[in-house]
C-alpha cells in the first residue's frame, strides 16, 4: 500500500506519515521544506520517497497530480475518519 502525504514535513502531515509507516505503508511525503522532509524520511521504517514542492501554487498541484494520479487509492474509510479525529484532538477544547 503506499500513500502520498502533502505537508508531510511537520505538523500533523508528519504524524500521519509515522502513523502510516508502522503500519506498512510506502509514503511519498510532500513539503516545501526537503531538509525537513529527509529528516522525517530517516525516522521512518517503509519505503519513503520525497517531493519538495509548494502546492500552494497551482502548476505544481497539476504536476503531482499528473505523476502521481495512478497511485493505489487508499479503500479505508477508518483512515479518513482518524485524520478527522487528530484535527479535532489537536485544536483542543472549544
Amino acid at each position: 500500500m503506499r500513500a502520498l502525504i502533502t505537508g508531510a514535513s511537520s505538523g500533523i502531515g508528519r504524524d500521519i506519515a509515522k502513523e502510516l509507516s508502522q503500519k506498512g505503508y510506502d509514503l511519498i511525503l510532500v513539503a516545501r521544506n526537503l531538509e525537513k522532509l529527509n529528516e522525517v524520511k530517516e525516522k521512518l521504517e517503509t519505503n519513503i520517497e520525497t517531493v519538495s514542492m509548494d502546492i500552494s501554487n497551482p502548476e505544481n498541484c497539476k504536476q503531482l497530480y499528473e505523476k502521481y494520479k495512478d497511485i493505489e487509492k487508499l479503500k479505508d474509510i477508518d483512515f479518513i475518519e482518524y485524520v478527522k479525529q487528530k484535527e479535532t484532538a489537536d485544536q483542543g477544547p472549544p
